[in-house]
C-alpha cells in the first residue's frame, strides 16, 4: 500500500489537479475492498468442516445462542485487557502506516514515490514478523505455559516502545531512521502475533467475540 498508493496518485495527476487526484486514488483500494468482500461472501467457508448451516444440520455442531455468547465474551475482563494491549501494537501499526511516508517526505525532502517505497519497508515486515511473534510465544509456552506467553508479549511490546522512542530521536539521519524503523516494525508485528497466541485462551466458547473486539 505504501508503495502503490503514491504511484497511483502520481499517475492520476495526469487526469486532474492534486486535490482531485488523491480523491480518485481512493477509489482503487475501495473497489478492491468491495471485490474481495463479495468473493469472501460467496466463496468463503465458515469453518474448516464446512458452513455453519451444514454442520448444524448434520448434528456436528449445536445451534449457538448468539446473545449468551456475546455477553460472555464482552463480560470477560481478559478481553478488555487484550484490547488495550493490542492497541499498543496494531494501533501503532495503523498510525505508522498513516504517517511514515509523509514523515519521510517532509523530514528528509524526498519525492513522494521514494518516500512511499521506503515507507513500505515498515509494512513489509508483516510478511514474516507476525508469525515469528506467534512462534516465539509457542516456544516459550512449551516450557513456561501461559505465564510464558504473557511474559513474551510483555518483553516484545517493551522493546517495541523503546525502539519507538529511539526512532523519534533520529530525525536528522535518514539511514539511521530506516534501520530503526525496520527493527521497530519487526517488534510491532511480533507483538501482534504474540497477542493472538494469547487470544484463543481467553474464552473457548466466545472466541469469535473476543477476537473480534481485540
Amino acid at each position: 500500500t505504501q508503495f502503490l498508493m503514491p504511484v497511483i496518485y502520481t499517475g492520476l495527476l495526469r487526469y486532474g489537479p492534486p486535490f482531485e487526484a488523491w480523491r480518485m486514488a481512493f477509489f482503487v483500494p475501495g473497489a478492491a475492498h468491495i471485490l474481495v468482500g463479495y468473493c469472501i461472501l460467496f466463496f468463503g467457508q465458515d469453518l474448516p468442516d464446512g458452513q455453519y448451516r451444514e454442520c448444524i444440520k448434520a448434528g456436528e455442531m449445536a445451534k449457538p445462542n448468539p446473545w449468551k455468547i456475546f455477553i460472555k465474551g464482552v463480560g470477560n475482563y481478559r478481553t478488555w485487557c487484550m484490547v488495550a494491549s493490542y492497541a499498543f501494537c496494531f494501533g501503532v501499526e495503523l498510525t505508522m502506516n498513516n504517517i511514515i511516508a509523509p514523515y519521510l517526505f517532509d523530514q528528509f525532502n524526498l519525492n513522494l514515490e521514494i518516500a512511499g517505497a521506503l515507507g513500505s519497508l515498515f509494512g513489509l515486515m508483516n510478511i514474516f514478523a507476525r508469525s515469528v511473534g506467534g512462534m516465539v510465544s509457542d516456544l516459550i509456552a512449551d516450557k513456561y505455559g501461559m505465564r510464558g506467553r504473557l511474559w513474551a508479549l510483555w518483553v516484545i511490546q517493551t522493546l517495541e516502545g523503546v525502539l519507538c522512542i529511539v526512532l523519534g530521536l533520529l530525525y536528522t539521519s535518514l539511514p539511521a531512521t530506516l534501520v530503526v524503523m525496520i527493527f521497530f516494525s519487526l517488534f510491532v508485528q511480533m507483538a501482534e502475533g504474540a497477542s493472538y497466541a494469547v487470544v484463543p485462551y481467553i474464552s473457548k466458547r466466545s472466541l469469535g467475540i473476543c477476537a473480534g473486539f481485540i
